[in-house]
C-alpha cells in the first residue's frame, strides 16, 4: 500500500515537472515568435524610410535641375535671390520642394548681439532680454579660449553649430525646433538678411514681431517681384542686406499618410562642384517628420 502511494505521488510529480516545462517551452517559443515580429516591423519601416528618402533626394534633385533651367532662361540668371517653390512628381509620388537663399536666413558664424536679441523676443516670445548677460553664461558654460573672447569683444557672437544655440539660458528643445528654422551655418555670410530672399520666419525679426507687416510684405513681393521691392518702414534696416548667395537651403516633403508628412532638408551651393557638377552637397540632414498643420502651405511646421 505505502509503495503504490509513493507511486502515485511520483506520477503526480512528474506529471507537475511536465507542465511546468511545457509552460517555460511555451514563453520562450512566444518571446522568439514576439522578436521576430518586431524584427519584421522594424526591417519594414526602415525599408520604407529608405525608399521615401531616395525619392526626396531624386525630387530635390529634379528641383535643382528645373532652377538651373530657369536661371539659364532668365535675365537675372540663376541667383535671383527669392524662394523657389516647385511640385515633384517621382515614381506616382508628389514632394513639394522649397529653395531658400541662405542670403535670407540669419549666418550663426557672424550674428551681432543685437540681432540674436530681437530673434529672443521676436523668434521665441521672451521678455526683454540683457544680451550681454545671456552671452556672458553662455561662454562661462563654454568655458571660452581666447578666440571665444575676442568674439565677444568684437561684437559677435562666436557660433560653431546651430545646436550651441541650446547654451542661451532659456532655450530648450521645444524652441530649439522654431529657433533653428532662422539660422544656417556655412562658409561665406554677412551679418545682414536679405529680406527679398527671407522665409516669413525671419521676415518676423526684420518686421519687429510686426506679423501685419510681414504679410503685407510677402504678398507684394509676389506680385511687384524682387527687383521692384522696398524695404517696409517698420523694418529694422540695421539688420538688412542686399547681398545674394549661391547657397540654398533645400526643404523636399512628402505626405505618407494624412498625418505623416515627411522632410528631407539639404544644403547646396550651385557654385563649381569639385567634381564637375552643377551643384555642390555640403551637408544632408536627417529625414523628419514635420507638423502636418503647415505642410499644405509650405510654412515651417515643428520638426521630430
Amino acid at each position: 500500500m505505502v509503495a503504490r502511494r509513493l507511486s502515485k505521488a511520483s506520477r503526480g510529480m512528474a506529471l507537475v515537472m511536465v507542465l511546468w516545462l511545457v509552460a517555460a517551452m511555451s514563453l520562450l517559443v512566444a518571446g522568439v515568435v514576439y522578436i521576430a515580429r518586431v524584427d519584421v516591423k522594424q526591417t519594414q519601416y526602415l525599408s520604407q524610410r529608405t525608399k521615401m528618402q531616395a525619392t526626396l533626394d531624386g525630387a530635390i534633385n529634379l528641383a535643382m535641375q528645373e532652377l538651373l533651367l530657369r536661371g539659364q532662361e532668365s535675365e537675372q540668371g540663376l541667383h535671383r535671390g527669392v524662394i523657389e517653390e516647385l511640385e515633384v512628381e517621382l515614381n506616382g509620388l508628389r514632394a513639394k520642394v522649397r529653395l531658400v537663399p541662405t542670403s535670407g536666413l540669419i549666418h550663426l558664424g557672424s550674428v551681432s548681439p543685437q540681432l540674436l536679441s530681437q530673434v529672443l523676443v521676436h523668434g521665441l516670445g521672451f521678455e526683454e532680454v540683457n544680451i550681454e548677460q545671456l552671452l556672458q553664461q553662455m561662454a562661462e558654460s563654454k568655458q571660452p579660449d581666447a578666440e571665444d573672447l575676442a568674439g565677444l569683444q568684437l561684437n559677435r557672437v562666436a557660433f560653431e553649430s546651430v545646436e550651441e544655440l541650446m547654451l542661451i539660458p532659456g532655450v530648450n528643445a521645444d524652441n530649439f525646433a522654431r529657433l533653428k528654422e532662422l539660422f544656417y551655418v556655412g562658409p561665406g555670410g554677412g551679418s545682414g538678411i536679405n529680406p527679398k530672399a527671407a522665409p516669413p520666419e525671419v521676415l518676423t525679426i526684420l518686421a519687429a514681431g510686426d506679423v501685419g507687416a510681414v504679410q503685407e510684405f510677402v504678398a507684394q513681393r509676389q506680385q511687384a517681384g524682387p527687383e521692384d521691392l522696398s524695404l517696409p518702414a517698420g523694418f529694422v534696416e540695421d539688420f538688412s542686406s542686399n547681398l545674394n548667395s549661391s547657397s540654398y537651403r533645400v526643404d523636399a516633403r512628402m505626405a505618407v499618410s494624412p498625418s505623416l508628412v515627411l522632410q528631407r532638408r539639404v544644403w547646396v551651393d550651385f557654385s563649381a562642384s569639385p567634381l564637375g557638377l552643377p551643384w555642390d552637397i555640403h551637408r544632408r540632414e536627417a529625414l523628419t517628420s514635420v507638423a502636418t498643420d503647415q505642410s499644405a502651405s509650405g510654412g515651417l511646421g515643428e520638426q521630430n
